[in-house]
């Protein structure tokens, strides 16, 4: 009970409206779209509205090092916006540079996110940028655009489905 009181307090101190003024100092990067920041307490936030490929994809470590590479162009230091908590009791975020630029965003214009469709409510998320940010990125072919492997949520469903039959 005590863990869930904190987790929500961090949580409350996260902006909730668009691009928040606060800045956090980003930490380890688990993948293309899960980051850890610090609050001062450490954050596990799940990029929202965008997939990434997963770490043993052909383009997984491809887009981890994409996204620590963006970090690092904003010294470390983000704001976010949340969205709320995924089932693993990760924080959804959308996260900007000091100068408003969504990382998210940046991630999907590159072709090294999808946008994730399924979970942009058009009054949460500027669907218009993100769906604009993937044609682009389709239209250049750029990154898991120019790949040819399965998409994030159809990895993850063969996954589950080969640890069914052992």
């Amino acid at each position: 009970m005590k863990k869930l009181a904190i987790v929500l307090t961090l949580v409350a101190s996260i902006a909730t409206t668009a691009k928040a003024d606060t800045l956090f100092k980003t930490g380890w990067v688990t993948d293309g779209d899960t980051i850890r920041i610090y609050t001062p307490k450490e954050v596990k936030v799940r990029l929202a509205f965008i997939d990434a490929p997963e770490s043993k994809q052909l383009l997984g470590e491809k887009s981890k090092w994409y996204l620590i590479g963006l970090l690092k162009n904003t010294g470390n230091q983000v704001s976010v916006v949340s969205h709320g908590e995924d089932r693993y009791k990760r924080l959804l975020g959308e996260i900007y540079d000091r100068n408003g630029k969504s990382i998210n965003i940046a991630m999907v214009r590159a072709g090294m996110a999808y946008f994730y469709r399924k979970y942009c409510q058009k009054n949460e998320c500027d669907y218009q940028a993100y769906d604009a940010a993937e044609q682009e990125a389709i239209a250049a072919k750029r990154g898991v655009w120019g790949a040819s492997e399965l998409t994030p949520w159809d990895y993850r469903h063969r996954e589950r489905e080969i640890q069914k039959q052992k």
